[in-house]
């Protein structure tokens, strides 16, 4: 996979929502590299023609109020050249980028691997609601430091943040 050949594809409903969250995939797949390498020494080097080149993200319906118990079920598809990302709603698909983000590894030069497919992956939070809490009012925490926090509930595919 290279990162100037891959993107993300919306097929079904179209959102401003998820156009945005392609765009956070992608940077944080193809540009902070350091979180994803590895020893190449084990990988066999495939030609460039068996690189995944896309992931298509089916969306089933258009609603996009973000509610207590909205459905966030997904079904992440990967095999040889194509993946597919299926969910009744954004989030779903959102959950289903995050796990897909977390599957590539990169190699070097611009090369990243997803290692042991065909791959697939139903999935579905077994709660409806996954948070934290941090107690502001007893406690200063930078801007800096609840930015980072919630970008880390986001790759634990945490939901509510107080």
């Amino acid at each position: 996979m290279n990162s100037s050949d891959f993107k993300f594809v919306a097929s079904g409903v179209e959102s401003e929502i998820l156009t945005k969250a392609f765009e956070r995939y992608h940077e944080l797949i193809f540009e902070k590299k350091q979180i994803f390498i590895r020893s190449s020494s084990s990988i066999q080097r495939k030609v460039k023609e068996d690189y995944l080149k896309e992931v298509r993200v089916n969306v089933l319906t258009d609603d996009e109020e973000l509610q207590l118990g909205v459905e966030e079920s997904y079904t992440l598809s990967i095999s040889g050249t194509s993946g597919t990302i299926t969910a009744q709603t954004v989030f779903g698909a959102i959950w289903g980028l995050e796990t897909f983000s977390q599957l590539v590894k990169y190699v070097e030069d611009d090369e990243f691997i997803i290692e042991e497919t065909p791959i697939e992956i139903q999935d579905r939070p077994r709660f409806a609601w996954r948070g934290m809490l941090i107690d502001t009012s007893r406690h200063f925490f930078p801007t800096e430091f609840l930015l980072k926090t919630i970008d880390a509930l986001s790759y634990a595919k945490m939901n509510v943040f107080q």
